[in-house]
Protein backbone atom coordinates (compact mmCIF):
# COMPACT_ATOMS: atom_id res chain seq x y z
CA UNK A 1 0.00 0.00 0.00
CA UNK A 2 1.88 3.07 -1.24
CA UNK A 3 1.39 6.39 0.49
CA UNK A 4 2.73 9.29 -1.55
CA UNK A 5 5.33 7.30 -3.47
CA UNK A 6 8.15 9.58 -2.32
CA UNK A 7 10.60 6.68 -2.50
CA UNK A 8 9.40 5.13 -5.77
CA UNK A 9 12.31 3.54 -7.66
CA UNK A 10 14.63 4.00 -4.67
CA UNK A 11 16.55 1.20 -2.96
CA UNK A 12 16.99 1.38 0.81
CA UNK A 13 19.23 -0.73 3.02
CA UNK A 14 17.98 -0.91 6.61
CA UNK A 15 20.14 -2.61 9.24
CA UNK A 16 18.49 -4.07 12.30
CA UNK A 17 15.39 -4.52 10.15
CA UNK A 18 13.94 -7.23 12.36
CA UNK A 19 12.87 -6.92 15.95
CA UNK A 20 12.26 -9.33 18.76
CA UNK A 21 8.98 -9.55 20.57
CA UNK A 22 5.63 -8.01 19.73
CA UNK A 23 5.23 -4.68 18.05
CA UNK A 24 7.48 -2.78 15.70
CA UNK A 25 11.08 -1.98 16.50
CA UNK A 26 12.68 1.03 14.84
CA UNK A 27 14.24 -0.91 11.96
CA UNK A 28 11.07 -2.85 11.24
CA UNK A 29 8.94 0.33 11.31
CA UNK A 30 11.33 2.20 9.01
CA UNK A 31 11.42 -0.73 6.59
CA UNK A 32 7.64 -1.01 6.38
CA UNK A 33 7.21 2.75 5.95
CA UNK A 34 9.87 2.90 3.22
CA UNK A 35 8.15 0.04 1.37
CA UNK A 36 4.80 1.84 1.69
CA UNK A 37 6.45 4.88 0.09
CA UNK A 38 7.58 2.73 -2.85
CA UNK A 39 11.17 1.80 -1.96
CA UNK A 40 12.64 -1.61 -2.53
CA UNK A 41 14.02 -2.47 0.91
CA UNK A 42 17.03 -4.60 1.78
CA UNK A 43 16.27 -5.96 5.24
CA UNK A 44 19.53 -6.60 7.07
CA UNK A 45 19.58 -8.48 10.34
CA UNK A 46 21.78 -10.98 12.13
CA UNK A 47 18.69 -13.09 12.80
CA UNK A 48 16.99 -14.24 9.60
CA UNK A 49 13.71 -15.10 11.31
CA UNK A 50 13.37 -11.54 12.61
CA UNK A 51 14.01 -10.04 9.18
CA UNK A 52 11.56 -12.53 7.66
CA UNK A 53 8.82 -11.16 9.94
CA UNK A 54 9.45 -7.71 8.48
CA UNK A 55 9.53 -9.17 4.97
CA UNK A 56 6.15 -10.79 5.57
CA UNK A 57 4.64 -7.46 6.65
CA UNK A 58 5.95 -5.79 3.51
CA UNK A 59 4.85 -8.67 1.27
CA UNK A 60 1.37 -8.60 2.81
CA UNK A 61 1.02 -4.96 1.76
CA UNK A 62 2.31 -5.54 -1.76
CA UNK A 63 5.72 -3.97 -1.19
CA UNK A 64 9.08 -5.27 -2.35
CA UNK A 65 11.90 -6.33 -0.06
CA UNK A 66 14.61 -8.91 0.35
CA UNK A 67 16.40 -10.30 3.41
CA UNK A 68 20.17 -10.23 3.84
CA UNK A 69 21.39 -12.06 6.90
CA UNK A 70 24.65 -10.56 8.15
CA UNK A 71 26.79 -10.29 11.27
CA UNK A 72 27.80 -6.65 10.99
CA UNK A 73 30.54 -7.17 13.56
CA UNK A 74 32.43 -8.81 10.70
CA UNK A 75 33.86 -6.03 8.51
CA UNK A 76 33.58 -7.94 5.19
CA UNK A 77 29.84 -8.40 5.85
CA UNK A 78 29.33 -4.66 5.38
CA UNK A 79 30.60 -4.66 1.80
CA UNK A 80 28.67 -7.87 1.16
CA UNK A 81 25.40 -6.23 2.24
CA UNK A 82 25.89 -3.42 -0.27
CA UNK A 83 27.02 -5.84 -2.99
CA UNK A 84 23.89 -7.95 -2.46
CA UNK A 85 21.66 -4.86 -2.64
CA UNK A 86 23.26 -3.81 -5.92
CA UNK A 87 23.12 -7.35 -7.33
CA UNK A 88 19.42 -7.61 -6.49
CA UNK A 89 18.18 -4.10 -7.30
CA UNK A 90 20.98 -2.41 -9.28
CA UNK A 91 21.52 0.56 -7.00
CA UNK A 92 21.59 1.97 -3.46
CA UNK A 93 19.89 5.27 -2.63
CA UNK A 94 19.38 5.09 1.13
CA UNK A 95 21.32 3.52 3.98
CA UNK A 96 19.80 3.41 7.45
CA UNK A 97 22.37 2.40 10.07
CA UNK A 98 19.96 1.24 12.74
CA UNK A 99 21.51 -2.00 14.07
CA UNK A 100 22.94 -1.58 17.56
CA UNK A 101 23.70 -3.49 20.73
CA UNK A 102 24.37 -2.58 24.33
CA UNK A 103 26.19 -4.30 27.12
CA UNK A 104 23.76 -5.78 29.63
CA UNK A 105 26.35 -5.32 32.36
CA UNK A 106 27.82 -2.40 34.25
CA UNK A 107 31.09 -0.85 33.11
CA UNK A 108 33.09 -2.89 35.61
CA UNK A 109 31.38 -6.13 34.60
CA UNK A 110 31.67 -5.61 30.84
CA UNK A 111 34.35 -7.85 29.39
CA UNK A 112 36.77 -6.63 26.72
CA UNK A 113 35.11 -9.06 24.28
CA UNK A 114 31.66 -7.57 24.88
CA UNK A 115 33.10 -4.06 24.59
CA UNK A 116 34.70 -4.94 21.25
CA UNK A 117 31.39 -6.36 20.00
CA UNK A 118 29.53 -3.18 20.99
CA UNK A 119 32.10 -1.00 19.21
CA UNK A 120 32.06 -3.25 16.13
CA UNK A 121 28.27 -3.06 15.75
CA UNK A 122 27.65 0.51 16.92
CA UNK A 123 30.64 2.33 15.41
CA UNK A 124 32.61 0.25 12.94
CA UNK A 125 29.65 -1.22 11.04
CA UNK A 126 28.00 2.14 10.24
CA UNK A 127 31.36 3.48 9.05
CA UNK A 128 32.08 0.44 6.87
CA UNK A 129 28.53 0.30 5.49
CA UNK A 130 28.69 4.00 4.61
CA UNK A 131 32.10 3.49 3.01
CA UNK A 132 30.65 0.71 0.86
CA UNK A 133 27.38 2.48 0.01
CA UNK A 134 28.66 5.96 -0.88
CA UNK A 135 30.29 4.94 -4.20
CA UNK A 136 27.00 3.29 -5.22
CA UNK A 137 25.06 6.41 -4.25
CA UNK A 138 27.46 8.60 -6.25
CA UNK A 139 26.77 6.43 -9.33
CA UNK A 140 23.06 7.29 -9.14
CA UNK A 141 23.53 10.99 -8.42
CA UNK A 142 23.41 10.95 -4.61
CA UNK A 143 21.64 9.39 -1.70
CA UNK A 144 20.97 9.60 1.99
CA UNK A 145 22.58 7.99 5.03
CA UNK A 146 20.69 7.95 8.32
CA UNK A 147 22.56 7.00 11.50
CA UNK A 148 20.34 6.14 14.44
CA UNK A 149 21.65 6.33 17.98
CA UNK A 150 20.23 5.85 21.43
CA UNK A 151 20.98 7.00 24.95
CA UNK A 152 21.23 3.31 25.84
Amino acid sequence: MALSGKLEDKVAIVTGAGSSGPGLGTGKAISVLFAREGAKVVLVDKFEERANETLQLIDDEGGEATVVTADLAEIPACQDVVDQAVARYGRVDILVNNAAITSPWSLLDTTPEVYQQVVAINQTAPFMLSRAAIPEMVKVGGGAIVNITSIA
